[in-house]
């Protein structure tokens, strides 16, 4: 016989799923008063926490998972919202292009270059990005503060 006593895990199967434990530990457990005080506590205990009444909730946890769903539903206004965003952009760029193209013509005139025009393209792609990353920046910190 060992004079080990086996672990609490051990006890534990010994207790709820004998089938799995092996003749070594059910030997020692039924020869040890140790382990049979150890082993009936844990059945008292797994006894008395089967007979507690289940908790009862002061508020309704379908209703306030159910809210926050909608709410979920409501982000997709924000997508429409940022293209939207987008498109006013791009056209309000491109009217001043229109509307100021004479002023833009004589800057290129004199010195007509592709270096630019990929100034000016890369200019408005940064722009564009750095306007799109703060957006989705902000959404993202008032989305943390709802919750």
């Amino acid at each position: 016989m060992k004079t080990q006593h086996p672990c609490d895990k051990d006890i534990q199967e010994y207790i709820f799923d004998t089938s799995n434990c092996s003749s070594d530990i059910i030997e020692h457990i039924n020869s040890c008063e140790v382990c049979k005080k150890v082993s009936e506590s844990y059945l008292l205990l797994s006894k008395e926490l089967k007979s507690q009444p289940e908790p009862v909730l002061e508020f309704d946890l379908s209703e306030l998972i159910l809210d926050q769903l909608t709410f979920s539903k409501k982000e997709s206004i924000y997508n429409y919202m940022l293209s939207f965003i987008i498109i006013m952009s791009i056209g309000i760029t491109f009217f001043t292009i229109y509307i100021f193209r004479d002023v833009f013509s004589n800057m290129f005139s004199a010195n007509i270059t592709i270096s630019n025009y990929f100034i000016v393209s890369i200019t408005t792609i940064i722009s564009l990005f750095l306007g799109f990353d703060m957006y989705r920046s902000y959404y993202k910190k008032i989305n943390m503060l709802k919750y």
